[in-house]
Parts: C-alpha cells; structure tokens; sequence
C-alpha cells in the first residue's frame, strides 16, 4: 500500500492511472522499492533519477509482467478438450 501512496504522492496520480508511459512505470517501481525498503527496515539512499539511471528497460519490462502475472492479467492458454 506504502507503494500506491507514495506514488500519488511524487505524480500527483492514482496508479490505476498508469499505461503504458516508461517514465510512470519507472515513477511507481521506485516507490515499490522505496517502500520496500522502508518496511525492511533497509536504507534506500537514491532519489527518482539516481534510480532511474541504475536501470534499463529490460528491468521495466520484467517487473511490469511480473506484476502483471501477479495480478491475474497474464492471458490464460486455453486448455486442450480431452
């Protein structure tokens, strides 16, 4: 929840709000490890373009589906009738 709210918080938007926009999804997986890290008690020391330098696109992308696949948004292969 900590993630949502400091999203809102940075953007000024609800996460239920983001598409497909790299710079948002970059915006909301920062807040994912911020408050992560705040509730593990670890100390996350970068600031939104610090973080954003650190990763590529690839990291993106496999985060963005694994939230995805978390959430029930994978497509489901429709099974064989036997």
């Amino acid at each position: 929840m900590g993630a949502m709210v400091r999203y809102k918080q940075l953007t000024g938007h609800e996460v239920t709000e983001i598409g497909n926009n790299i710079s948002d999804v970059c915006s909301y997986l920062y807040c994912s490890v911020a408050s992560a890290c705040s509730r593990e008690k670890i100390e996350f020391g970068m600031e939104l373009l610090e973080f954003a330098d650190a990763i590529d696109v690839e990291d993106l992308n496999a985060w963005s589906a694994s939230i995805n696949e978390s959430s029930g948004a994978k497509k489901k292969t429709p099974q064989k009738k036997q």
